[in-house]
């Protein structure tokens, strides 16, 4: 087996996508439900990982050694509106992943902190889980599928993902990113901005998760990871990356009041922190 043989999932995503950009150095393979105008790399492989046996055609012809699994239903609406099929994008597809896995390969899953429901002020990855909504809950069933079936994985707990107002060339063609990338575009733009004050995250430069993906290919400090900054609130944050990209925020950052279920999430991240020295910004 090529040791460097990569298969990602979800290659047409905010995260999938931008790795793919990223590991091209490594020739992975990437899986998207469809071709869609932007994804022309011959690389890409259209597929629905739904189906059991076309899983298993993948999973023959290339023979990955490491899987990064990003296939799901993303949006936390759109599993509670459709819980079947949430049930079948992601259960479902990590199952079909897991069930073809070699031996001796390794998968590497994002799962969420989404799994917390903000009553334990500083939750680490032995924390007991507590999902508020359908969307963590299949998280961590997925998390089980894959602990069941191997020890070889890097399970990733992340909080609010985003760029700066820049994101991946993959994501910039199909028009994701995230709330972060979109306010300081608008910003950019001289438009005003309503942003939450009292709700407080943790947050995560998609570079630097890139990055940590990247440290994981290889190693073998195997198990569950939580990975983001310090807790702080969605206006502080947007300030400052504004304030370090030079964009005018003056006037134009409205604080306002919000309703989110938990207001509090934080993550523990001493785990990477002493393991890779990993501190986040």
């Amino acid at each position: 087996m090529n040791s460097e043989k990569i298969l990602i999932t979800g290659a047409g995503g905010f995260i999938g996508g931008g790795l793919f950009e990223k590991l091209k150095h490594h020739n992975p393979t990437g899986v998207v439900f469809n071709l869609r105008e932007g994804l022309n790399d011959e690389n890409f492989i259209e597929a629905d990982l739904r189906d059991g046996k076309r899983v298993k055609e993948i999973f023959d012809k290339f023979k990955p050694a490491t899987v990064f699994h990003f296939a799901a239903f993303l949006s936390p609406k759109r599993n509670e509106e459709n819980p079947e099929q949430a049930k079948e994008a992601n259960m479902g597809i990590t199952q079909n992943i897991v069930d073809n896995l070699s031996d001796d390969a390794h998968i590497i899953f994002p799962s969420t902190d989404k799994v917390f429901d903000g009553s334990d002020p500083n939750p680490d990855e032995a924390s007991e889980v507590k999902p508020l909504w359908l969307y963590a809950e299949l998280k961590y069933q997925c998390e089980e599928i894959i602990k069941k079936k191997t020890d070889k994985f890097h399970i990733v707990r992340l909080p609010i993902v985003h760029s700066l107002g820049q994101p991946t060339s993959i994501s910039t063609k199909t028009g994701r990113g995230s709330f972060i990338d979109k306010a300081i575009i608008d910003l950019e733009s001289g438009k005003e901005v309503t942003v939450f004050k009292n709700v407080e995250r943790c947050f995560l430069r998609i570079e630097e998760l890139l990055h940590v993906f990247e440290v994981f290919i290889g190693d073998t400090n195997y198990g569950t990871y939580h990975v983001g900054t310090k807790m702080m609130n969605y206006y502080d944050r947007l300030c400052a990356l504004c304030d370090e990209l030079g964009v005018d925020w003056k006037d134009k950052i409205i604080p306002v009041e919000g309703n989110a279920k938990p207001l509090r999430q934080n993550l523990n991240t001493d785990k990477l922190n002493n393991i890779f020295g990993i501190v986040l910004t």
